[in-house]
């Protein structure tokens, strides 16, 4: 495997941030000033509030369980696995998410970005649907979702993926384990690089599941 020149952040599962209230466990991934990946867990009939100051663009993916997301002016929106959720959030300060099952846990992934592409009016939300329905190769969002890449692999399937000109991008690791650049990669590990042209990795497990987040630095005011 061709290893590419750069700049990278390592935080493994056992070794990051984890904050745990009332049996909600949020795991999280300060990948750069202009990203965090928030894992959290959340019990059966439980909610978290999440903080989204200073950052503009919020995504939601569900990872297993129905939740249902509250903004402070009430309004509420179900999400579901298989669909992405995203709000630009510049002028809201936090956000609910609610597991109303009464037995089974919930998990989602909560992505917080500054993104200089990103034009879009405060407030305003989408859904789009990832059809992983193709093994073996990554599915790019579409819309809000652009920036986001998600894989469902085969055990030793190689992959590879060639970043756009002035983005950086981070791996994360959503089931199994992967080899991302001759990094060994598990569960809830993250990855973020800058200033490579590519990222190459390897699925080391049956049904391992990647995601790439690609994003363009916000500029200084």
């Amino acid at each position: 495997m061709m290893i590419s020149a750069y700049t990278s952040r390592f935080s493994t599962a056992g070794g990051r941030s984890v904050e745990e209230r009332f049996a909600c466990r949020q795991y999280t991934s300060q990948c750069d000033e202009h990203l965090i990946i928030r894992d959290v867990y959340l019990p059966a009939e439980s909610d978290v509030t999440l903080s989204t100051t200073g950052y503009e663009q919020h995504i939601v993916l569900p990872v297993a369980g129905a939740l249902l997301f509250t903004s402070p002016d009430e309004a509420e929106w179900p999400v579901v696995p298989g669909q992405l959720v995203g709000s630009f959030a510049r002028d809201v300060e936090f956000f609910t998410a609610h597991n109303a099952a009464p037995e089974d846990g919930a998990n989602f992934l909560h992505i917080a970005l500054r993104d200089t592409a990103l034009m879009a009016p405060p407030g305003s939300r989408s859904i789009a649907e990832v059809a992983l329905t193709e093994k073996n190769k990554l599915i790019r969002g579409s819309g809000f979702a652009e920036q986001l890449m998600i894989g469902v692999y085969d055990s030793r399937v190689k992959g590879h993926h060639r970043v756009r000109d002035g983005h950086r991008v981070a791996a994360y690791v959503i089931n199994g384990s992967f080899e991302v650049e001759e990094r060994l990669m598990e569960y809830r590990d993250a990855l973020c690089l800058w200033d490579t042209p590519y990222i190459a990795y390897q699925a080391l497990t049956e049904a391992a599941i990647l995601l790439l987040i690609e994003y363009s630095p916000a500029k200084s005011s």
